[in-house]
């Protein structure tokens, strides 16, 4: 005779906390802002001196590429119009 144990199922696993359910916990409430900005600001730049080239080309890059943003779709839409013309004339 044989006998079968029939092993109950695991109980389920609760869902991990991701991005979703950490942004709806904070639904409504503010960010925290530093109480003095002036000096924690100034101590972050202490921090960084050693790292200032590294920081200061990650600053120029990202005007440079503010800048492209800006006035890439301007270029696009000049040459855009100049093949236009070019077909129809």
């Amino acid at each position: 005779m044989s006998t079968t144990t029939q092993s109950s199922p695991a109980p389920p696993t609760p869902p991990r906390p991701g991005v979703n359910s950490v942004r709806v916990m904070n639904a409504g409430m503010p960010g925290e802002t530093s109480r003095d900005f002036r000096s924690a600001s100034s101590r972050l730049l202490t921090l960084l001196r050693q790292d200032r080239i590294g920081v200061g080309t990650v600053v120029v890059l990202a005007v440079v590429g503010v800048a492209l943003t800006v006035v890439g779709p301007k270029i696009l839409g000049h040459a855009t119009d100049v093949v236009i013309h070019g077909l129809t004339s």
